[in-house]
């Protein structure tokens, strides 16, 4: 009986002196997911601080779409009011519009200049016949404009009965009045004002 009794106090000291494990080593699955996950945004961090040191180095690029100008035969001018893009920066792309606030300006017209210009003419010449009596004779003629200043423009007249240079006012943008002074083939001189069409 006393040999059981020791062995009881025995075998009992040694149960409570045995060594438990440490809380950490015990969870050491969460501890290391704890720690694969630290690696992970570790790796996240070291990406985006790349991305933002491309973001810094890279240069802006604006890529514009076409932007189309319509002008009908009326000289009506059609332009979109938006124009749309892509903005691109390292490896980022974005969608860019903007609003357009034009203002269509036509161009001024020089007020003089070289223009060579080819007519058809009617005129009305003043001749004096035999008897020395004015007499109206109309005819056709051709017209060469070879320079104009504003809605003025000199001419040189060659027709059928005489030839010389006139004056041209504008009327149209094709068609003006004409007055001059000409020469007859008779060497008289004659007093005319007509029409004419360029082409």
């Amino acid at each position: 009986m006393k040999y059981l009794l020791l062995l009881t106090l025995l075998l009992s000291t040694n149960i409570l002196a045995a060594p438990t494990l440490p809380e950490c080593i015990s969870d050491n699955k969460e501890l290391i997911k704890q720690l694969e996950d630290l690696i992970k945004s570790n790796d996240e961090l070291i990406v985006k601080a790349n991305e933002l040191q491309v973001l810094e180095s890279a240069t802006p690029e604006l890529k514009l779409d076409s932007l189309n100008i319509i002008v009908d035969k009326d000289g009506r001018v059609f332009v979109k009011d938006q124009l749309i893009g892509t903005l691109n920066v390292g490896s980022l792309s974005y969608k860019v519009s903007m609003k357009l606030n034009t203002t269509i300006v036509k161009a001024r017209e020089k007020e003089y200049g070289f223009d060579l210009k080819w007519k058809a003419v009617i005129i009305e010449s003043y001749e004096r016949d035999k008897d020395n009596k004015v007499k109206a004779i109309t005819s056709g003629a051709l017209g060469i404009e070879p320079f104009y200043y504003k809605q003025f423009n000199l001419n040189l007249i060659i027709g059928p009965r005489l030839y010389g240079p006139a004056i041209g006012v504008d009327i149209t943008e094709h068609f003006d009045i004409l007055i001059g002074v000409g020469s007859l083939y008779n060497s008289q001189k004659a007093f005319f004002f007509g029409a004419s069409f360029d082409f």
